[in-house]
């Protein structure tokens, strides 16, 4: 049942089937990319749409820093799955759609990453030890990398075997002299 679901009738306006079909033929254009811009962004939503049978996203997001209000939401598109558990990083482009005889500019995300603030693991170490310590940028982006690769969250990262998390922690903390995020999620 699940296979034929595409072929679910859906009752949508015919100027938003056009407004969809047009940025997905502009979001195919674009390839992925990895120069991502410095500014670190929490998604609110992201809300899938069919075209051509092909699974497209609009993302709603905002500068994650803790003064982002309603009035800094900012809505992209993309064809790429991004994690909503984590702040993130995008590389974006700037196109134009033609809708109702209207010129509209559009963001298209062409590339992500997780990137986790500095004061989120201060502030989870300091849950865990009971005083914030600084965890290593190269121990931040071992994680970050693990969890844009994988899908996965650090909850399930927590869940895992004994073998598998050494073997991910290993990896992600292979620069390192000292380990702060990991032996807190050890501890968890």
């Amino acid at each position: 049942m699940l296979a034929n679901l595409d072929k679910f009738p859906l009752n949508m306006d015919a100027t938003l089937q056009e407004y969809y079909n047009k940025i997905a033929v502009k979001v195919d254009t674009y390839q992925y990319q990895s120069n991502l811009i410095s500014d670190k962004y929490y998604i609110r939503k992201s809300k899938p749409f069919f075209v051509g049978g092909k699974i497209y996203y609009e993302v709603t997001f905002t500068p994650a820093n803790d003064y982002a209000s309603k009035f800094d939401r900012v809505i992209a598109f993309t064809s790429l799955e991004i994690t909503d558990f984590y702040a993130v990083k995008f590389a974006l482009a700037i196109d134009s759609i033609d809708i109702l005889g209207k010129t509209m500019s559009i963001f298209i995300i062409t590339g992500w990453e997780v990137a986790i603030r500095d004061c989120e693991f201060s502030n989870f170490s300091a849950l865990i030890r009971g005083t914030k310590v600084l965890t290593s940028y190269s121990e931040q982006q071992g994680v970050s990398r693990f969890l844009a690769s994988t899908g996965f969250s650090l909850t399930e990262l927590v869940e895992f075997p004994d073998a598998d998390f050494l073997k991910v922690k290993t990896q992600a903390t292979q620069k390192n002299k000292t380990i702060v995020f990991f032996s807190d999620l050890n501890r968890c």
